[in-house]
């Protein structure tokens, strides 16, 4: 069983998300709180108090790329305290793969590519999430 720290300003998204982690047998940390403000201090907390071993990012949490906005300020202070990192977002697709110059990709694929995230923890938000390729994806990283 892997510690997982979701953060996900969607109250029913989230619920969704959690639930799919806890089937496959995880414990699962959300940091919610009605502001980004309150998403880190959250995060933070639970960074600090359990031992993290992924971290489970919405890109578009208030505002549309405010989650890299937090994920930096975690990683800058927080970094060695999670192992992984995943992605989960409506901005994220199967041809963030390759470079492109369009209003959502681009930033996002600086982004993945400067914290270091490979594309395989890159996956399209939705509550109906392929169980079995994020499954896989955890064996792959010895997390299942």
């Amino acid at each position: 069983m892997a510690n997982f720290l979701l953060i996900e300003d969607d109250n029913t998204v989230a619920r969704e998300k959690q639930r799919n982690l806890e089937r496959l047998g995880h414990q699962v940390y959300w940091a919610h709180a009605p502001s980004d403000a309150g998403r880190f201090d959250s995060a933070r907390i639970i960074l600090q108090e359990k031992d993290i071993d992924a971290l489970f990012l919405d890109i578009a949490l208030e505002e549309r790329f405010s989650g890299i906005f937090l994920y930096n300020r975690l990683a800058a202070a927080y970094r060695e305290l999670w192992k992984h990192t995943f992605i989960w977002s409506k901005y994220t697709n199967s041809q963030l793969r390759e470079m492109h110059h369009g209003d959502y990709e681009f930033p996002i694929r600086v982004f993945v590519d400067t914290a270091q995230i490979p594309d395989e923890n890159l996956f399209r938000s939705s509550s109906n999430i392929d169980l079995e390729i994020l499954k896989k994806r955890l064996v792959d990283l010895g997390l299942q």
